[in-house]
């Protein structure tokens, strides 16, 4: 009786040392395979996302996640039937349609001297392609865009503006410079992120018409500035309106003011370099050129020249030709449209910015692409043997 007493308290001790051991060598099991599940998860980033923007991120939603996550654990513990493995649940933490969370990845691209790696396939753009309009018209494919939805908050400093600019003048095409970087869905990428119009042509005369005002306000300085063309001015004001000199003079001024602006931008649009501030040298229309467009802007012969100054359209697209000054110095197109965005709310430039990279995705990638759906962070639960076991995981 004492013996098999003796015997039971062996075999209950005993019993209760190897479930001890079990649990031991399972929960370091499922912790190793936990890390290595997480970096296999990680591993199965977005190539193409990866290569032509710089941005690490998986697709996934809850079922997903719990899937691959079940996936991983059965294939481990298949053979091992002490292991019962109850529940899995998974739940992306942040997405790039969470505006911090692109920026963050913006910034480590950029940390590491990411460029636009382009598959053959998107290396070319046919010349048919080029010379179309594209634009967005689809209410559902707009409704998608990231900055149609929710806008999450962007908590901006200086570095995350500059940063966000330097990313765009690598990445994204404007009407002036393609970088090489092959189909895109807008040939004027840049000017949609300033206008967040969806329309390539609409969008490049919006941000002309911005060019233009930013030019017309430093170029009618310089005509004040100059008393030469002040003087011109004001002796054909007289001449056409004795009474109303000062007045006429005005707005011959500021219709010259104008009329080089247009120029300015189409100097631009040659990769031209253009002043911020005019002088002599760097001023390119005559008042010959001038008065020229102003007075033949009216087909009425009706009209008296005073009239027809009075009534400048400034809405009418003026060709002046891209007269070039005496000396060519100043800021590129680019160096005005990163001025433009500069002064840009921060929060639009990433959105739309976001935008583009999911139109071009489903451009030339795949057409269900959501920017929504790429998670950059991660979190899952599994239950093994009535134990549960929290795991996150992020870029």
């Amino acid at each position: 009786m004492f013996i098999t007493l003796v015997l039971c308290t062996v075999l209950v001790f005993l019993s209760v040392v190897i479930k001890v051991s079990t649990d031991v060598a399972v929960a370091s099991s499922v912790d190793t395979i936990g890390n290595l599940t997480k970096q296999s998860i990680l591993s199965e980033y977005d190539l193409i996302l990866k290569k032509r923007y710089g941005i690490f991120a998986v697709r996934l939603n809850d079922y997903t996640l719990s899937e691959k996550v079940k996936y991983y654990y059965d294939y481990t513990f298949s053979d091992k039937h002490y292991v019962d493995i109850s529940e899995v649940s998974g739940h992306p933490l942040k997405t790039l349609v969470d505006g911090n969370c692109f920026v963050s990845q913006v910034k480590d691209t950029l940390l590491y001297f990411g460029r636009p790696e382009l598959p053959e396939y998107l290396d070319i753009e046919d010349e048919e392609e080029i010379l179309k309009n594209h634009r967005v018209n689809a209410r559902w494919i707009l409704s998608q865009l990231p900055s149609h939805g929710d806008c999450i908050g962007i908590d901006g400093n200086l570095i995350s503006n500059v940063s966000i600019n330097e990313y765009l003048f690598i990445y994204f095409k404007d009407y002036v410079n393609d970088r090489e970087l092959g189909k895109t869905y807008f040939r004027n990428e840049i000017e949609y992120i300033l206008t967040g119009t969806p329309d390539d042509e609409k969008a490049r005369k919006e941000v002309k018409t911005k060019l233009i005002l930013e030019r017309n306000v430093n170029n009618i300085a310089y005509l004040y500035s100059c008393e030469e063309k002040r003087q011109e001015a004001l002796m054909f004001a007289e001449l056409i309106a004795p009474e109303f000199g000062p007045a006429v003079q005005a707005l011959i001024l500021e219709a010259w003011a104008f009329l080089e602006s247009v120029n300015d931008v189409e100097l631009l649009y040659e990769k031209k370099k253009v002043p911020l501030l005019k002088d002599d040298s760097s001023w390119a229309i005559t008042f010959e050129n001038a008065m020229e467009n102003i007075l033949g802007s009216d087909d009425s012969e009706e009209k008296t020249s005073m009239e027809i100054v009075e009534d400048f359209d400034y809405e009418k697209e003026y060709d002046t030709g891209a007269i070039e000054p005496d000396e060519i110095k100043g800021l590129t197109y680019d160096d005005y449209l990163k001025t433009l965005l500069l002064l840009m709310n921060e929060e639009k430039k990433v959105y739309r910015t976001l935008d583009l990279i999911q139109l071009n995705m489903k451009y030339i990638y795949d057409e269900t692409f959501l920017i929504k759906e790429y998670a950059t962070a991660f979190s899952y639960d599994i239950t093994v043997n009535g134990r549960k076991y929290s795991f996150e995981a992020s870029y």
